[in-house]
């Protein structure tokens, strides 16, 4: 009999199913639970019909009754704002660059430009990167899906004083971006307000063939630079995996981790945009990130004798990806708090509540007294089929072990103490042989669980790391610290069912 895969592994299996992914699959009635597993843990591109915006705030008030941008609305209501704006015609260190202008102005020029015909002598300015919702934070232009609510990202950097991940893009027809992948390797969700975008996508792995002999990645995707075998010696290998998809007004179009897109607007256009992470791709954001690293290190490798040489390395990547490791822990410090504290409520109110986010989280209806007791039964059936004798008794054992420590549930933890952070594997892997089937139904406590396994799996990858060993002594910052933290948590509750 095979052994069954981990959630690690089955995690694995599922997306490499989805690098094969031949056509773009069309999303019109789906739930959490399936979207989840079907293209979240899958790490699977989708388009979801227009049902999902239609009653959206700003497809009504930000478009005409001829599906274009209303500009005597937007200039009315947020004409003082200042916003970036990017020249497409110009190329700056793979991108196009930008300049911050008054809305109002870049409205004038966008109608202007509209009327004279797109000429191509003049500039093909695209507002990119506004942040709108920190902006106008009392205007509700949309309400974010629940598909995309588990959002650790924007969640963490809400407690921050800095912009977040949500933005509106405006453009005339011919805007593009150039090919690329999102930042920290990020999720995306992209929603046309009015207009049409052709987007071109290649799954992970292919943007290692696209680039030059000078190991630069190709800066468009259709340019027929591709076609020259000495310039971009591995591109053919790559011909036949791209995919290709039109949006139309209201779609969204859902990007997974990874995935390098170029994208054009068709038509005159608006869309609004996140990118966020969660339990389902924050390894391939950790993986990126310790990528960076690395390239840090190697640029500038012949100042290693320098005093303070790690922590310089840290200060570039920052600089470079935005995020640094000792952020990172953070962000994966709050989510674990957050998490535990969700199942605290929980546990008092005992009713379903909040799945996710403190602003915006996912709110499940509440469950007739019927299906709850089936729900119970059915978890409690799979306690007595999986807790085998040998992992009772493990737990018998690790109960009297704990006892000692529930009066000290932060006890701090020497470096030096080389202790492994592990419970029986039973307890945390129940999700591969049982959440998996098409059959299981998740619940509150499963979302729960599942984000703080995640972030326990990728803090036991992070201490293995030697960059990690050589610059965190402090206890209370560090990667054990959150794991101390899970633990006892998880220790008190012993079972991922209540």
């Amino acid at each position: 009999m095979a052994t069954p895969m981990n959630l690690t592994e089955k995690i694995n299996f599922l997306r490499e199913k989805s690098y094969k992914l031949e056509t773009f699959e069309k999303v019109k009635e789906i739930d959490y639970n399936n979207f989840f597993k079907e293209y979240l843990l899958a790490n699977k591109p989708c388009i979801f019909t227009p049902d999902v915006t239609m009653q959206w705030k700003s497809r009504k008030d930000w478009v005409m009754e001829n599906h274009t941008p209303n500009y005597t609305f937007l200039r009315a209501l947020f004409g003082d704002a200042i916003v970036p704006v990017a020249n497409c015609k110009q190329e700056q260190y793979s991108s196009h660059p930008k300049q911050d202008i008054l809305l109002s102005e870049y409205l004038d020029y966008w109608e202007k430009y509209r009327v004279d015909g797109y000429p191509e002598d003049e500039p093909r300015l695209y507002l990119k990167d506004w942040h709108f919702t920190k902006a106008y934070p009392d205007y509700k232009a949309y309400t974010t899906p629940v598909y995309f609510l588990s959002d650790w990202l924007n969640e963490f950097w809400d407690t921050l004083p800095q912009d977040d991940y949500r933005f509106v893009y405006m453009g005339p027809k011919g805007t593009w971006t150039p090919f690329h992948a999102d930042v920290y390797r990020s999720f995306s969700w992209s929603a046309n307000i009015c207009g049409k975008k052709k987007w071109i996508f290649y799954p992970p792995g292919c943007e290692v063939m696209l680039k030059d002999n000078l190991g630069n990645l190709v800066y468009d995707v259709t340019s027929p630079d591709l076609e020259n075998q000495k310039k971009f010696p591995n591109a053919f290998k790559v011909k036949g995996q791209m995919l290709e998809v039109i949006q139309g007004e209201g779609q969204i179009i859902f990007v997974p981790s990874g995935w390098h897109h170029q994208v054009y607007n068709l038509e005159d256009t608006i869309s609004i945009n996140h990118n966020w992470l969660n339990g389902c791709n924050i390894d391939i954001c950790w993986k990126h990130l310790h990528s960076g690293l690395q390239d840090v290190k190697k640029e500038i490798e012949h100042c290693r004798d320098m005093d303070g040489w790690n922590t310089q390395c840290q200060l570039i990547l920052k600089a470079c990806a935005g995020i640094d490791y000792k952020q990172f822990l953070q962000m994966l410090r709050v989510i674990a708090e957050n998490r535990i504290e969700q199942h605290k409520k929980q546990e008092t109110s005992g009713a379903i509540a909040e799945l996710c986010i403190g602003n915006t989280g996912i709110v499940a209806e509440s469950q007739p007294l019927d299906n709850r007791k089936q729900q119970e039964m059915q978890e409690n059936n799979v306690k007595e089929i999986y807790m085998s004798e040998k992992c009772s008794n493990e737990i018998s054992e690790l109960e009297k072990e704990r006892t000692k420590e529930q009066k000290e549930v932060y006890t701090k933890r020497s470096f030096c103490d080389k202790k492994e952070f592990s419970l029986p594997k039973e307890l945390w892997e129940h999700f591969a042989m049982f959440a998996f089937s098409s059959d299981w139904e998740w619940s509150e406590n499963d979302y729960l669980i599942f984000d703080l396994y995640r972030i326990r799996h990728i803090l036991q990858v992070i201490i293995s790391d030697e960059d990690y060993k050589s610059l965190y002594k402090e206890y209370n910052d560090s990667a054990e610290y959150i794991i101390d933290i899970i633990e006892s948590w998880k220790t008190n509750k012993l079972l991922p069912f209540n």
